[in-house]
């Protein structure tokens, strides 16, 4: 085949469906309640993200403080 590839060659159907069904994921996840969509937002995130070096309880504390300060700045409520 010469390393040619049509539109409907298997890649291509493949990743044309695997963007549909993130469409579909994302739209179903989209009209769950809010307590469903974080639960299934860490779940996944636990899956892919590791947090790399240090303490990660003092790292959320320093975030929640970094972020109190900012939004004060911008008058957050």
């Amino acid at each position: 085949m010469g390393g040619c590839a049509s539109p409907d060659a298997s890649d291509h159907v493949y990743e044309r469906e695997l963007g549909y069904w993130a469409e579909v994921s994302d739209a179903i996840i989209g009209e769950m309640s809010i307590a469903h969509r974080i639960a299934i937002s860490n779940l996944y995130e636990s899956a892919v993200w590791k947090f790399p070096r240090g303490n990660f309880e003092a790292t959320v504390l320093e975030a929640a403080r970094l972020f109190w300060v900012q939004g004060q700045k911008r008058d957050l409520p």
